[in-house]
């Protein structure tokens, strides 16, 4: 899938960084203050989204009714998302809800099983925060034999329905 091979470029270039020292399996997130809704960081958070974002991007907009792709952890906090959707919070929560979806921590069920996904791939379809029903492609990372996370596409479910 066109997920996977994002996936796959993109691991390439993480387990570089691994090697260069970049811990991407430190799992102490940091509150960053006066952010609704709640967004961390860790210590590899900017590292990883300058190497992935663009990828994120390319694959969102070079996919038929692609909507969105972003990267999350074994436990769902999400480093990288598109750009259009990794826009600096207002505080407001009303205006930051679609548009600060980066940095956050999908912890709720649909979010925890994509994140632990350990398979091929995952496909789920569900109601997100916004209000959007989504569909989507989980297809795992892993680094030195280690499950990290997963890449969440979400597209157009009426593709799927030829329409």
């Amino acid at each position: 899938t066109r997920a996977s091979q994002c996936r796959d470029i993109l691991q390439v270039r993480l387990a570089e960084l691994h090697k260069q020292g970049v811990n991407l399996f430190d799992q102490s997130y940091k509150l960053i203050p006066g952010t609704d809704p709640k967004q961390y960081t860790t210590s590899y958070t900017e590292r990883f989204a300058q190497i992935c974002q663009e990828e994120c991007d390319k694959l969102t907009k070079g996919t038929r009714g692609g909507k969105v792709t972003f990267i999350v952890d074994s436990k769902g906090y999400c480093p990288v998302n598109n750009s259009w959707v990794s826009q600096k919070p207002t505080g407001d929560r009303a205006i930051d809800l679609p548009v600060c979806r980066n940095k956050r921590m999908f912890s709720d069920p649909i979010g925890l099983r994509a994140a632990s996904n350990k398979q091929r791939f995952l496909l789920q379809t569900y109601l997100r925060d916004t209000g959007e029903i989504m569909t989507e492609i989980d297809v795992p990372f892993f680094f030195e034999g280690r499950h990290w996370g997963n890449l969440r596409m979400g597209f157009d479910a009426a593709l799927l329905l030829g329409k």
